[in-house]
């Protein structure tokens, strides 16, 4: 079994020879527990099927754009590993959409393939998006006989992807300009898990957005690659279910919106308050046992911050705040996070600025991007705290 050399095959390699069968994605929805070493086969497996139904050699096959027609899950994640194997570039897309938006969005990128999950295999979407496209459709393996030992996986150093080759194609509604397709290159996932965990971490991190945003999609690679766990659900506006999951004490690691964490209070408030005192404390040391909160996304309302704050025994939410054309691009320390100002903190490694008279651009060296924000507009009390805090 031959991966390329580069550092996501690397790095998944020298965890899987440490940790081969431990389980790293514990998927809910799939019921499917996996380690390593059948993440490894499923993607392996899937992109020979690539190669082989492309009818193109390995050194070509990175110019493909290839669909994911799937939610977060077991599934999406040998899709991404797959594709990036072959050097192709992994488009994501949702279910949600329509048929005709779903055949826009594979046409503007001249979309090759698409990648289809189980619950899609059958459906007359997947079937009406290859008809009205007339794209290959192949079905993603589920935990695929024949599983060969973990020792059987060599690195080909003379297959190493360039760092400049596309990799990622995520549409954007508009967040920092008009909606758009954003195309990142392989860097853009290298920048971000420089340290060589060698084996599985105990941190536990739960999943369940939408993998169309950029930040899900990238959050599951990169817990993968760190050696951390994640658990996939598909519990969208649930979270009641994600309190539920909250009060188990195995949650490490979470990020939510600035909408997901004021739902999550509302929540409390409303419902979990009123309960018997000791549920109620349950609940709360659910919250606490939490490590690493996080909002992303957007400026964390000071209200939902205190309350947060206070709920957890004077432990803040982490902020850190980015774009999907930029990636990451400030982090806030926990005595910015916890401050009553609306900061989100200071530049990120690989993120450089220039401020200007009208005009500060903030640029991502990871991404090879920037974003240019104007000194004054409509929007200028949250500029003002950008300059502040950088």
């Amino acid at each position: 079994m031959i991966l390329p050399a580069d550092p996501i095959f690397s790095q998944l390699l020298l965890i899987a020879r440490n940790s081969p069968d431990e389980v790293v994605i514990d998927d809910r929805n799939l019921h499917v527990q996996a380690g390593y070493s059948h993440l490894l086969h499923d993607a392996v497996q899937l992109a020979q099927q690539l190669r082989d139904s492309l009818s193109q050699g390995p050194s070509t096959v990175g110019s493909a754009f290839i669909g994911i027609l799937a939610p977060t899950s077991y599934e999406s994640t040998v899709a991404s590993l797959a594709i990036l194997a072959v050097g192709g570039v992994c488009v994501p897309i949702s279910a949600g959409a329509s048929l005709e938006e779903l055949a826009y969005t594979l046409k503007q990128c001249s979309a090759t393939c698409v990648l289809v999950g189980s619950q899609h295999q059958q459906t007359k979407l997947a079937t009406q998006l290859q008809e009205q496209t007339g794209i290959l459709k192949l079905a993603i393996p589920v935990l695929s006989p024949g599983r060969p030992p973990i020792e059987s996986y060599t690195l080909d150093e003379d297959s190493i992807p360039s760092d400049d080759l596309p990799a990622f194609l995520f549409f954007t509604s508009g967040t920092t300009g008009a909606p758009k397709g954003v195309l990142h290159a392989r860097r853009y996932l290298y920048a971000k898990f420089s340290v060589q965990q060698s084996e599985l971490t105990d941190e536990l991190c739960l999943i369940y957005d939408s993998i169309c945003w950029s930040t899900c999609f990238i959050s599951v690679l990169l817990h993968i690659l760190r050696g951390e766990r994640v658990e996939l659900h598909e519990l969208d506006a649930r979270y009641d279910l994600i309190w539920d999951r909250f009060r188990d004490c195995e949650i490490t690691k979470i990020h939510f919106s600035p909408t997901s964490w004021y739902t999550m209070m509302k929540v409390f408030q409303e419902r979990i308050s009123k309960l018997p005192e000791p549920s109620v404390q349950a609940y709360i040391r659910g919250a606490q046992y939490i490590r690493t909160p996080i909002t992303l996304g957007g400026i964390l309302p000071v209200p939902v911050k205190q309350f947060w704050l206070n709920l957890r025994g004077g432990r803040p939410i982490k902020v850190i705040y980015g774009s999907t054309e930029a990636g990451l691009l400030t982090v806030a320390d926990p005595e910015a996070s916890a401050s009553e100002e609306a900061s989100i903190g200071s530049p990120a490694p690989n993120v450089s600025q220039t401020v200007g008279w009208r005009f500060r651009r903030v640029a991502c060296q990871s991404s090879n991007s920037s974003l240019t924000i104007p000194q004054l507009s409509g929007a200028h009390c949250i500029v003002l705290r950008f300059r502040r805090v950088l």
